[in-house]
């Protein structure tokens, strides 16, 4: 099982995908405030089928279908992935809004009601995966065209990795080391992978319970037992969401919202009818958030006459009563 454990933390660090989705979200707002998103991903089964951005589960709420067809220009098998809801307020789309695993995305749709007009705002924040703060050649291979070349950017992210898993480490009330070793660990590992020759490296990576019992000898003899398992356990979440980071490379988005009323503020890049569009890829939140921004207002005629109606006839009496004070 430990082994198992090891082996899946760095095949998911250094695994590339080389696939191509499209994702087209459709947010449709009803005047009462609900709003009716829709989700639809095209591509191959690898792309549409991953934990990348994965479509919310069916239950009361979601509607979800599912089929296959050939290209035109190929046999190659194009599947689509489309999911549907009514929802309203806030929707979170993970569990765990904390965790740094997921792909996250929340959007709040909210109506406020006045007298004489009803404003509707709509945001959706596509959560920045802040690559170049933590792993910045990480970064620079992404934005590569080519295939992100793992030689370059894995010992820094392994740096990392391992620092945040440490970090977790002194939290952990079962193994009560001294927070001054794992320090002097932390700067070890640091050095060990910023100075050791990357190819010998991407060998040990080949055994990979090798590799940390390598990188962690000199200090060995003052762990416990079970200090590699705990490690490899404080690292899988570091090491997944850069998985789920490099999977969303070639991932494409397009955004429509249609709103009530009268768009009164917007960050769309384009505007056709009543349709606001957007369209980006990883790029646009690779480091900071993506924010979707939207908001309209519905005036109410009927409101409106009265309040125009009140005022000519408050006007109307201010003048009669003026009037007769010259008198």
């Amino acid at each position: 099982m430990f082994n198992k454990i090891i082996n899946c933390t760095f095949f998911l660090l250094i695994l590339i995908l080389t696939g191509c989705v499209e994702h087209l979200i459709t947010v449709h707002v009803h005047p009462d405030g609900r709003y009716k998103m829709h989700i639809v991903t095209k591509g191959d089964s690898t792309d549409v089928f991953d934990t990348d951005f994965p479509h919310p589960k069916p239950n009361s709420t979601w509607a979800s279908s599912r089929h296959k067809e050939l290209s035109q220009d190929s046999e190659k098998e194009i599947w689509t992935l489309e999911t549907q809801g009514l929802l309203t307020g806030v929707t979170l789309f993970t569990k765990d809004s904390t965790s740094i695993v997921p792909f996250q995305h929340p959007i709040t749709v909210k109506r406020e009601e006045n007298w004489i007009s009803t404003t509707y705002t709509v945001q959706q924040i596509f959560r920045g995966r802040e690559v170049y703060r933590k792993y910045p050649k990480f970064g620079d291979s992404l934005q590569d065209e080519e295939k992100p070349d793992s030689i370059q950017w894995l010992p820094e992210a392994l740096v990392y990795v391992c620092s945040q898993a440490l970090n977790r480490l002194k939290f952990d009330t079962s193994i009560q080391l001294d927070l001054k070793l794992l320090e002097r660990i932390d700067n070890h590992l640091q050095n060990y992978f910023n100075h050791i020759e990357t190819n010998k490296l991407l060998k040990e990576l080949e055994d990979r319970s090798e590799m940390l019992k390598t990188s962690l000898k000199p200090f060995l003899y003052q762990l416990p037992g079970d200090f590699i398992q705990k490690m490899s356990l404080a690292m899988e979440p570091f090491a997944e969401e850069i998985r789920v980071t490099t999977g969303l490379k070639d991932d494409h988005f397009q955004f429509f919202l249609i709103m009530p009323g009268m768009v009164t503020k917007t960050n769309a890049d384009s505007v056709a009818g009543d349709t606001l569009k957007w369209a980006f890829g990883l790029s646009d939140f690779l480091n900071d958030d993506k924010v979707i921004f939207s908001k309209s207002i519905v005036y109410s005629q009927t409101r409106f006459q009265k309040l125009v109606l009140f005022s000519i006839f408050g006007v109307s009496i201010l003048l009669i009563v003026l009037w007769r004070w010259n008198r």
